[in-house]
């Protein structure tokens, strides 16, 4: 059984997030001990601290000089630019790649146009090749992102 670790900072417990929903027993955690009572409104919350940034994490974009910059620009910028041409900030795209049915696949989200399109390519660097034809010829297949639970 999971140890509950509420008293930590942005710990989260899915025994106690069933008890609290009402889809389980109370929870007994390592050592016997109870979790004492606390509110939906407490426990929400736990989650909901910042966290802070490892040494390994990256808080900038990478340097100019990565292959990426030099060999696909244009996705270089989409992912990591920060403002638009006149200066104004922007929000950076997001590429998702995963392999499945043979096939590198990417999924090439516009989070500032709430647009999204898939490419697929048979190696990764074919798919990279593929992102950055699409985005020079202006040829990528946009489709409007529904907003789903979570999302606003």
């Amino acid at each position: 059984m999971p140890t509950c670790k509420v008293t930590q900072p942005g710990s989260w417990c899915g025994e106690c997030y069933a008890f609290l929903r009402g889809r389980a027993r109370r929870p007994v955690h390592a050592g016997g001990t109870r979790v004492p009572d606390m509110t939906v409104q407490e426990f929400l919350d736990m989650g909901l601290t910042k966290r802070t940034v490892g040494a390994g994490l990256i808080e900038s974009p990478p340097s100019a000089e990565s292959k990426m910059s030099s060999q696909h620009e244009l996705t270089h910028e989409f992912l990591t630019g920060q403002k638009w041409d006149d200066g104004t900030p922007r929000k950076t795209g997001t590429v998702m790649v995963l392999w499945e049915e043979g096939l590198w696949k990417a999924w090439v989200h516009d989070r500032a146009q709430m647009a999204s399109a898939w490419v697929s390519g048979k190696t990764q660097e074919e798919l990279w090749k593929v992102i950055e034809r699409k985005f020079k010829e202006g040829s990528m297949e946009w489709r409007k992102t529904v907003p789903g639970k979570g999302q606003r």
